[in-house]
């Protein structure tokens, strides 16, 4: 049997599209219902995860929240959560509001967290770059002088124009590159600690060290740090026939992170996104002034950083076709904004608890938890973009 069609007249169709329109125009957004308790920030919750930051979903005084995880705030005067102490003094209490204090004296014997800040400015419109640089170090000191045994680079972090970082390649290409511990060809890092003329503190000079990324470096380092060499005074860095092509082979240039693209990969994000493969070259020295001295048994201290710098941009990749060559601009050091250096110290063995929170191992044992050291180091002394 065949269904009979019913046509709807035309008038009766602009009756009920008035009709849904008015329903549409009357209709209510029913507010959400808030459930605290199942782990999802809705309504007018504020936080929703099992802390004592977070009470009734909403954020404890002292404390901070994000979606899942509640941190009590350093620095506001309370002890509470899983701080040691509050505020941080720089002596007895570092900046993550844990009791940490050296042997007195000026010896800097032990294990360190180190985060080096530097600055330069784009070579497009001038603004501040704010590069954060990562280390764990072991140092031994005898006498007025002290070394690396022991030392991990934990990779890099830039914010300003753009947001760079390395992937885990980059990462853990970084990790043993430009030996600071004697196990390279140019012996330990060395610098003194000593006390002041005045006896009211140390003063710590950390020798120039020369690095490099993405070339072979017995080709492209001086032979002699001690003679602190400029950088133009040495071999140019590989140069390509044309970046927006990436090339098989360029004479110097290598491959460290394994991405099959010459050069160490910097992956940017913000206003330019894109891969930058590059060849670096540097040197960084650290010092205080006699003036600025460090506290005898400060756990956590704050230094002066100088360096330079030079890079050569091998290919840029997976960027839009309009853009790609903005990706070529570079930097140059901001010498109007001092860099700086913070130590802070944790302990003497690999068992004191201070060590134990960043050491998965001892430095060198394994690469995965040798990575895994690094990114509790950048965990506990976290990048600071640059504030005028």
């Amino acid at each position: 049997m065949h269904q009979a069609h019913i046509r709807t007249p035309p008038r009766l169709l602009l009756a009920l599209g008035w009709a849904s329109a008015i329903g549409c125009a009357h209709d209510r957004i029913l507010p959400v219902t808030s459930v605290c308790g199942d782990g999802v920030v809705t309504g007018s919750e504020e936080c929703d995860t099992t802390s004592p930051g977070c009470t009734s979903c909403h954020v404890t005084d002292g404390w901070q929240c994000t979606d899942d995880t509640c941190t009590p705030i350093c620095g506001d005067g309370k002890v509470q959560g899983g701080e040691q102490c509050d505020p941080p003094d720089g002596t007895s209490c570092n900046e993550s509001c844990e009791l940490v204090s050296r042997p007195v004296g000026c010896n800097l014997t032990g294990y360190f967290a180190v985060k080096q800040t530097n600055y330069s400015r784009d070579t497009i419109v001038n603004q501040v770059q704010t590069s954060s640089n990562w280390y764990f170090y072991r140092f031994s000191q005898s006498g007025s002088t002290f070394q690396v045994d022991q030392a991990l680079t934990c990779g890099i972090h830039v914010t300003g124009t753009v947001d760079v970082s390395l992937d885990d390649g980059g990462l853990a290409a970084l990790l043993y590159a430009n030996r600071q511990d004697g196990k390279g060809a140019h012996g330990p890092r060395r610098g003194t600690f000593v006390p002041t003329a005045s006896g009211n503190g140390c003063e710590l000079s950390f020798d120039r060290w020369y690095m490099v990324r993405g070339v072979d470096e017995p080709t492209f380092l001086p032979a002699d740090f001690a003679a602190h060499p400029d950088l133009a005074s040495l071999p140019p860095l590989p140069k390509p026939v044309d970046p927006l092509t990436p090339a098989a082979s360029i004479p110097g240039a290598t491959d460290p992170d394994g991405d099959g693209l010459l050069g160490l990969a910097l992956h940017l994000s913000g206003n330019l996104q894109g891969l930058r493969s590059v060849a670096q070259r540097d040197w960084n020295e650290v010092s205080t002034a006699p003036d600025a001295p460090i506290a005898e048994n400060a756990g956590e201290f704050t230094a002066t950083s100088v360096f330079d710098s030079q890079e050569s941009v091998l290919s840029v990749t997976q960027c839009q076709p309009a853009i790609c060559s903005l990706l070529l601009a570079g930097g140059v050091p901001a010498r109007d904004i001092p860099g700086r250096v913070k130590f802070r110290y944790l302990g003497q063995s690999l068992s004191d608890p201070a060590v134990a929170a960043i050491a998965a191992s001892a430095p060198g044992d394994d690469v995965n938890a040798d990575l895994q050291t690094c990114k509790n180091v950048r965990a506990a002394m976290p990048h600071e973009p640059y504030m005028q």
